[in-house]
């Protein structure tokens, strides 16, 4: 089924549309696909972006100090460790999860992930996968690439536990895609990344 556009948030565009072009020609593996929304309402909701913000005040431009958003990241990371995803929220990614297999595998779109047991253990993936904005060497690219702050909020996207593909498999999408791709996983022989 297609997904809006908008759920995705920025980034991933190249697995999109390679899983896009080989959709209905090879299976894909089930998925939940956490919307970009989500990120940008736990930031909203915590009203994280005034408290960060405030946090970092005279470092953010296109020119931080290395050393300064150094001394401060940690206190940021901090800042949002204590700060708690909507009940609602938790409730249905469960419920949409619980038809995934025990292990899943969660990440951004072009990215490894991490993998972990179905339920709470994935949640906290998840939240990791949002902290990895805030490591020292992406708040400081991000001001450098933008002047901003806040990350852009991307997708999220969960499935089981993968595996390289068979050549059977990359030979396949390959000839859908035109070129050999880069990475290729499977879960029970249906394609859950891909990687052009």
């Amino acid at each position: 089924m297609p997904v809006h556009e908008s759920v995705w948030g920025l980034g991933g565009a190249e697995e999109r549309a390679a899983l896009a072009k080989v959709e209905g020609v090879v299976p894909l593996a089930e998925r939940v696909i956490v919307p970009a929304g989500v990120e940008a309402a736990f930031y909203r909701l915590n009203q994280l972006p005034g408290q960060l913000g405030d946090l970092f005040g005279r470092l953010v431009s296109r020119d931080p100090d290395e050393d300064d958003v150094e001394d401060v990241a940690p206190e940021a990371r901090a800042l949002l460790a204590r700060h708690v995803l909507d009940d609602v929220f938790v409730e249905a990614f469960y419920e949409a999860s619980s038809q995934l297999p025990e292990r899943v595998r969660v990440r951004r779109l072009g990215r490894e992930g991490t993998l972990a047991l179905r339920g709470r253990p994935a949640l906290l993936a998840l939240r990791a996968a949002w902290a990895e904005a805030w490591t020292d060497e992406a708040i400081v690219a991000r001001l450098r690439e933008t002047g901003e702050l806040m990350p852009a909020p991307r997708a999220v996207v969960v499935h089981g536990a993968d595996q390289p593909a068979s050549e059977t498999v990359v030979t396949q999408v390959a000839e859908v895609l035109g070129v050999p791709p880069r990475i290729v996983t499977v879960v029970d022989g249906r394609v859950a990344q891909l990687v052009p």
